[in-house]
C-alpha cells in the first residue's frame, strides 16, 4: 500500500540520518550504509510475487493441500495454516487442478489424532478473504497475514468434510520430529507431556487451549517458544561433551584450543536442532548470534552483544525479510536487551572470585551463601527480561500481565534447570538410548507438572496491563524509561540531566497518549452507537456522553456468536474492539434474549471486561441456556437484573430505556435498547418479530429517530409498517452477511418511501451512527 511504502521510506531515511550523525569514522558509516542497502534488498525481495488465482466465494469446491505449522487447537476445534496444492469440482470424480496460496482452515469439532506439521489434508468448503470480520481493534490482522503470506481463509467440520492424510514423502526431519514428540509425550504423560513437546520442539498441537490461557495470564507463554535458551542448553552440553574428548587428544589439543575446536564443533548439532524444532525466528536469531560469535572467535575480532543482535537481525532479514516483523523475535530482541542491558544497570554485580578464593570461601561454609547468590542472579535476570518484554507483549496480544512478575522468576529456573534441559538431553538420546530418554522425559514432565499446579492457583489472581498502555507509543516509551535507568545509575551531574528528561520523554509516551485519548472521549458532545461486524448476529455499544468533563457511559447490547462453530467472537472481536474505541469498563450489558447468535459472545466479554451491571430478560429466568454466562457474571462478581415485560428507565443509566414483549414466541421475547441524547435517540432491536413488536409497539417512543438496527436482522418475519411508520429512522442498520434474505425487499421498500439509507455489516463492516451533536449528521454512519 502507498502508506506502508511512504512509512517505510521514511523510516529508513531517519535510520540513515541518525547514523551519519551518530557514527563518527568513516568505516563505520560506511558499514551503516550497506546494512542499510541490504535491508532495502530484502525490503524488494520481500514483496510477494503472486500465488495463483482464487476464487474467494465461488461456491463450494475440493481442496487439498499440506499443513505448513502444528495446529493451534482451540475449544472445539483447532486452526491450521495450510499451502493450497489443488482444487476440483464438488462432484467426488472430478479431477484436481493445480493451485497455490497459503490459507488458514479452521476446523470444527475434536480431530484425532491431531494433524502435523507436513501432513496433507482434503476438505470440502469456500475460499473467503482473510479478513472475514472487519471491527475496531483488528488493526494487527492484515499485518500478521501480510507477514505470513495468507491470502484466503476457508472452513470444514469434522467429521464429514475434512480428513487428514500422512505425507507420502516425510523429510528426514519432519519424520524425526514427528516421532520425537509422540515418544516425549507419551513418556512425560498428560497435559505435562504435551506441553514438553511444546517446549522441546516447537510443537503445541497437543496442548489444550485452557493449558494456554494459564501460561498467558500468568505471563509465562515465551517458555513454550523454542528460543536461544534452547540452543544454549544445546551448546551447553555439546561444548563440555567435545571440550572434554578433545583435550584428551594430546596431538589435537596443542595444535588447537579445545574451546576453539568445542564450538565449531558444536555448530553442525545447532543447526540440526534448529531445524528440527521449524527454524523459528527467535531460534534464528540465537543460531545466527551464535554463529557470527564462533567467526569472530575465528577471525580474532573483537565485538560486544549489541553488535551481535544488530547483525543477527540483519542476517535474519536477508534470510527471511517477513521474519523482521516476527513477534517472537522481537520479544526475543526486548529479553535480551533486558538480561544484558538493564539488568547490569539496576543490580550491580560483584567481581568474579578468584578459583582459590570460591575454594576457600566453600571450605569455610559458604557454600549455602554462593547458592542463594547464584539463585538471586537469576530472580534478578529474569525479572528484568520479564520488564523488558512487557511493553511488546502488551502491543501484540492487547495486554501483558503482571503475574509475570512473580511466576517468572519461579518458572524460569524450573524450566531452563531442570524440564528443558531433560526435555533436550532425552531428544538426543534416543536415537541411542530410548529408555534413558524415556526417564529423562519423564523427569522433565514431572517438572513441568509442578508449574502447571502453581499456574492453575495464579492464573485467576492476574492482573493485566491492557487497554490504553498497549500502543507501539508505550513500547517506545518502555525503551526510553530503560535508558534513562541506565543513565541514571552511570552517576554524573550530565548523566542525571539526560536520564531526568528521558523519564520525562518516556512519561509522556506512555502516559500521554492514554491521557489524550481519554481527553476526546470526555470532551465528545454527541452520542454513538456501534454495530459490530459479527456474521450473522448481533452485536452493538453505545456511548453516551456524561454531564461535565467525563469519560461516556457506555452500554453493550449482544455479543454475537456463531452456533455452528466454537470461534469465540467475544474474546477475539468484541472485547477488542471495545478497547480500541476506549471503553475499558461497559457500565451496562444487555442480553436481549438466550439465542446463541446474541449471546454466546457476551460470556468470554463479561469475564475479560466485567461490566457494572448485566441486564436480562425475566421472561427467560431459569433458562438453562443463560447458565454460563451467570456464571461469568458470579465469578467477576457483577451484579445480574432481570426485567419483565413493559419500558423501564434504570436509575444508574441516564437516557437508556429497555422494553420487553410479553411473547409469544422466544424472538417476540427480546428486549429493546432505546438511547437518547441531545434531543436524538437510537433504537437496537434484538430479534423480535412482527406480532412482538405489536404488542410492544404502543410502548415505544413516538418515532425519527435518527438510526435503528433492523430487527431479527431484517429478515421478512420481523416486518412490519406499523413499526417503522412509528419509529421512522433516517439510518436503518442491519447486523446480517446474508445477502440474498437481508434486508427483505418490504424493509428494503419502505426505507424508500421514509428516504432512509439502509447499511449492513455484511457489506461494509462495523457501523458507527453518531448523535445528539452539532456534528452528528455528517458522520451519521458509514
Amino acid at each position: 500500500a502507498p502508506f506502508s511504502f511512504w512509512l517505510s521510506a521514511s523510516a529508513l531515511l531517519c535510520a540513515v540520518a541518525l547514523a551519519f550523525f551518530s557514527l563518527k569514522s568513516p568505516k563505520e558509516r560506511l558499514t551503516a550504509l550497506l546494512a542499510f542497502a541490504l535491508l532495502l534488498w530484502a525490503g524488494a525481495a520481500s514483496v510477494p510475487q503472486g500465488f495463483g488465482e482464487i476464487a474467494h466465494g465461488e461456491g463450494e469446491w475440493r481442496f487439498w493441500g499440506v499443513v505448513t505449522r502444528a495446529p493451534r487447537p482451540y475449544a472445539g476445534g483447532l486452526s491450521l495454516e495450510v499451502n493450497l496444492k489443488g482444487r476440483a469440482p464438488p462432484e467426488p470424480d472430478g479431477a484436481f487442478e493445480p493451485m497455490a496460496g497459503k490459507l488458514i482452515l479452521s476446523v470444527d469439532g475434536g480431530v484425532s489424532p491431531l494433524p502435523l506439521e507436513g501432513d496433507a489434508v482434503f476438505w470440502r468448503g469456500s475460499l473467503f478473504d482473510p479478513i472475514g470480520l472487519k471491527n475496531p481493534g483488528g488493526e494487527l490482522k492484515p499485518f500478521y497475514y501480510m507477514r505470513q503470506g495468507i491470502v484466503a481463509r476457508s472452513a470444514a467440520k469434522y467429521p464429514g468434510e475434512v480428513f487428514f492424510a500422512e505425507p507420502l514423502d516425510e523429510g528426514f526431519l519432519k519424520k524425526s520430529r514427528k516421532e520425537l514428540g509422540a515418544a516425549m509425550e507419551t513418556a512425560a504423560g498428560g497435559e505435562a507431556g504435551a506441553v514438553l513437546r511444546a517446549l522441546v520442539l516447537g510443537d503445541y498441537s497437543g496442548v489444550s487451549q485452557v493449558t494456554i490461557d494459564e501460561f498467558r495470564r500468568c505471563g509465562t507463554t515465551h517458555l513454550l517458544a523454542v528460543s536461544g535458551f534452547h540452543l544454549g542448553i544445546v551448546a551447553f552440553g555439546a561444548v563440555a561433551l567435545l571440550s572434554f574428548c578433545w583435550s584428551r587428544i594430546p596431538y589435537l589439543a596443542l595444535r588447537v584450543p579445545a574451546q576453539l575446536a568445542s564450538a565449531i564443533g558444536a555448530v553442525p548439532l545447532l543447526i540440526f536442532y534448529a531445524l528440527l524444532t521449524g527454524a523459528q525466528a527467535a531460534t534464528l536469531r540465537a543460531l545466527f548470534m551464535t554463529l557470527l560469535l564462533v567467526l569472530a572467535a575465528l577471525l580474532k575480532i573483537k565485538t560486544s552483544f549489541f553488535n551481535l543482535l544488530a547483525s543477527a537481525i540483519l542476517v535474519i532479514g536477508l534470510y527471511d525479510p517477513r521474519m523482521l516483523f516476527d513477534p517472537g523475535l522481537h520479544l526475543s530482541a526486548f529479553a535480551l536487551a533486558g538480561i544484558f542491558w538493564l539488568s547490569p544497570a539496576l543490580f550491580k554485580t560483584k567481581r568474579e572470585a578468584e578459583p582459590e578464593q570460591k575454594i576457600k570461601r566453600l571450605a569455610g561454609g559458604g557454600f549455602a551463601k554462593a547458592l542463594w547468590e547464584k539463585a538471586l542472579a537469576i530472580l534478578k535476570t529474569s525479572f528484568c527480561a520479564t520488564v523488558a518484554t512487557m511493553p511488546v507483549s502488551a502491543y501484540y496480544f492487547g495486554g501483558a500481565s503482571l503475574m509475570g512478575l512473580m511466576a517468572n522468576p519461579v518458572g524460569v529456573p524450573l524450566v531452563g534447570a531442570v524440564s528443558l534441559p531433560l526435555g533436550v538431553a532425552g531428544a538426543f538420546l534416543h536415537p541411542l538410548w530410548p529408555t534413558g530418554a524415556a526417564l529423562c522425559w519423564k523427569g522433565a514432565g514431572m517438572g513441568l507438572e509442578i508449574l502447571l499446579k502453581a499456574q492453575k492457583f495464579l492464573s485467576p489472581k492476574a492482573v493485566f496491563i491492557s487497554g490504553p498502555f498497549t500502543g507501539l507509543a508505550a513500547i517506545v516509551g518502555g525503551v526510553v524509561l530503560a535508558y534513562s535507568i541506565v543513565i541514571f545509575k552511570k552517576g554524573g551531574d550530565k548523566s542525571l540531566r539526560r536520564a531526568l528528561w528521558s523519564a520525562v520523554l518516556a512519561a509522556t509516551l506512555i502516559f500521554g497518549p492514554p491521557a489524550f485519548k481519554w481527553t476526546l472521549l470526555a470532551a465528545r458532545s454527541s452520542a454513538r452507537l456501534y454495530l459490530f461486524d459479527v456474521g450473522n448476529g448481533q452485536s452493538a455499544a453505545l456511548s453516551l456522553p456524561r454531564k461535565g468533563f467525563n469519560a461516556p457511559f457506555w452500554v453493550l447490547v449482544d455479543g454475537g456468536g456463531f452456533p455452528s462453530s466454537s470461534y469465540d467472537i467475544g474474546k477475539n472481536q468484541i472485547t477488542p474492539a471495545l478497547k480500541a474505541l476506549g471503553c475499558e469498563r461497559p457500565d451496562l450489558a444487555v442480553s436481549s434474549h438466550p439465542h446463541p447468535d446474541h449471546l454466546l459472545g457476551l460470556v468470554s466479554v463479561i469475564r475479560e471486561v466485567g461490566p457494572k451491571l448485566l441486564v436480562l430478560p425475566e421472561s427467560f429466568k431459569g433458562d438453562e441456556r443463560y447458565g454460563p454466562l451467570l456464571l461469568a457474571a458470579s465469578e467477576g462478581g457483577v451484579p445480574v437484573r432481570w426485567v419483565g415485560p413493559g419500558a423501564y428507565e434504570l436509575p444508574e443509566c441516564p437516557g437508556i430505556s429497555i422494553f420487553s414483549s410479553p411473547g409469544p414466541g422466544e424472538n417476540d421475547k427480546s428486549l429493546m435498547v432505546v438511547a437518547e441524547s441531545g434531543g436524538e435517540a437510537v433504537l437496537v432491536s434484538g430479534d423480535v418479530e412482527s406480532r412482538g413488536q405489536e404488542n410492544i409497539l404502543s410502548l415505544l417512543p413516538e418515532g425519527d429517530f435518527l438510526a435503528a438496527t433492523a430487527p431479527h436482522h431484517g429478515l421478512p418475519d420481523a416486518f412490519l409498517r406499523a413499526f417503522w411508520e412509528k419509529v421512522r429512522p433516517r439510518k436503518i442498520l442491519v447486523s446480517s452477511q446474508n445477502g440474498g434474505k437481508s434486508p427483505c425487499a418490504e424493509l428494503r421498500g419502505i426505507a424508500g418511501e421514509q428516504g432512509a439509507s439502509i447499511f449492513t455489516t455484511g457489506e461494509v463492516g462495523y457501523i458507527l451512527a453518531e448523535f445528539g451533536g452539532t456534528d452528528a449528521e455528517p458522520k451519521a454512519a458509514r
